[in-house]
């Protein structure tokens, strides 16, 4: 029983951590963003911009992939 507790926490951190991921991804992409309407406002080749935000929207994409894994492991768990 200890190894399925010691596991369980572990997924319980991890998914602290996904979340915590999860929300920084969100505020590096209105960051990106707000970046690149400066660019443009300004003028400014945008391109390698846009591409750094799609990154990190695949980034994000990854990590809510791996939190709906943890939660189901989870709620397993808790059956």
């Amino acid at each position: 029983m200890q190894n399925t507790t010691t596991k369980f926490e572990e997924m319980r951190r991890s998914l602290g951590r996904v979340t915590a991921n999860i929300e920084a991804a969100d505020a590096r992409i209105r960051q990106q963003t707000k970046r690149i309407d400066e660019l443009a406002r300004d003028g400014l080749d945008i391109t390698l911009a846009v591409r750094v935000l799609q990154v990190i929207h695949d980034s994000r994409d990854a990590s809510v992939q791996h939190r709906d894994v943890l939660l189901e492991r989870i709620n397993f768990c808790l059956r």
